[in-house]
């Protein structure tokens, strides 16, 4: 558990150019990093969230989740779980 990378999104990138991919429970989470233009800041996440952090740039995110739980949802079953950014490994 732990275990993350950032990786280029797969989809069309618009307002979301990377994606964090991280293990947790054996198996990997994919959470999208969208860029708010009108903010100038990243966000974690699926768009239409009532309260987020925000962060000047991918690394402060990461920084931020080193050091402090990262909430995931399983978006099919509902099971919810959190771990901090342990392990950085490459795409």
């Amino acid at each position: 558990d732990g275990a993350f990378t950032v990786r280029p999104s797969s989809g069309p990138h618009g307002s979301q150019a990377f994606t964090l991919a991280v293990f947790l429970g054996g198996r990997v989470f994919n959470v999208p990093i969208r860029w708010l233009d009108d903010r100038r800041h990243y966000a974690l996440g699926r768009e239409g969230r009532n309260h987020e952090e925000l962060f000047s740039s991918v690394s402060a995110m990461v920084q931020h989740y080193m050091q402090h739980p990262l909430p995931l949802v399983d978006r099919h079953s509902g099971s919810r779980g959190h771990t901090c950014l342990l392990f950085p490994t490459k795409p």
